[in-house]
């Protein structure tokens, strides 16, 4: 029996026996626009939300099934590079993931909302805060048409600032189109 795992990333010098593997899996936002099969990393110190084509170090690929390039903003499957991981259960561990406490992986997930959107940390609480207390929006022209504040969002806000938020579905975006 072929030992598969122990293969994968070279080029074979005969065939060999099929087999199966397993593969860690990690979802992660786009920094940039990627490819099916791209190599990426996360793009600085403790970020383990957002990858990028040019990281401080490579750790996967983007998911190499997808049918189509993902876009900034949108998530999707890392594969870890094979023999990468230091545990493995279907749980596994990975020292590019290191230990992350809930609230500062929600205050950098909300960092990035806020940065995809062009805005700052503080500006994006601002606005939440304002939409929960207020019932006020967020508009700058057209700037914000189309965008939607994801439940996610909401989650992460919850975990930050110790809000219940009973419906997740608000947005506080808005545009001024007639």
């Amino acid at each position: 029996m072929t030992d598969a795992h122990s293969l994968i990333g070279k080029i074979l010098e005969a065939p060999v026996e099929k087999d199966a593997i397993h593969v860690a899996l990690a979802s992660v936002q786009a920094g940039e626009r990627l490819f099916p099969g791209q190599h990426v990393g996360f793009g600085r110190i403790g970020d383990i939300t957002t990858v990028f084509a040019k990281p401080t170090s490579f750790i996967g690929i983007i998911d190499p099934y997808l049918e189509h390039s993902i876009y900034k903003g949108q998530w999707c499957f890392l594969f870890l590079y094979p023999k990468t991981v230091t545990s493995l259960k279907h749980v596994w561990e990975h020292p590019a993931f290191g230990p992350v406490d809930d609230k500062t992986f929600s205050e950098q997930w909300l960092e990035d909302f806020a940065s995809s959107h062009g805005l700052s940390y503080e500006r994006i609480m601002e606005v939440a805060e304002d939409r929960i207390k207020h019932g006020e929006y967020l508009c700058e022209g057209g700037r914000y048409e189309g965008d939607y504040t994801p439940k996610i969002f909401w989650e992460h806000y919850e975990k930050v600032t110790g809000t219940k938020i009973e419906d997740k579905g608000i947005n506080f975006f808005t545009c001024s189109c007639n």
